[in-house]
């Protein structure tokens, strides 16, 4: 399914991260634990991305997840509705 550089296509570790991935995947579009998912999806880009992905493609996912990881949720997502809406006060 996965390959990547811990694992041959098809073997374990890689359906257990391409799970991960899925998961990570679903948190981020639900808005829940945004923070969290972004990290735990960049490490998973990282670690799939080793097997064989340009290095652009890696830095572009990794930029990607920390601008998410830095920015937290947005104003209509279950991290605002359950914790309630961050204010970044620029002085």
């Amino acid at each position: 399914m996965l390959g990547g550089i811990l694992a041959v296509q098809g073997s374990a570790r890689a359906d257990a991260l391409g799970i991960l991935a899925i998961a990570c995947g679903a948190l981020l579009i639900g808005g829940m634990l945004t923070p969290l998912a972004a990290v735990l999806g960049g490490l998973i880009a990282g670690v799939l991305g080793l097997g064989g992905g340009g290095g652009l493609v890696l830095a572009y996912a990794w930029g990607v997840s920390l601008a998410l990881a830095l920015l937290g949720p947005g104003a209509f997502s279950l991290d605002a509705r359950r914790y309630g809406r961050r204010e970044v006060v620029v002085p």
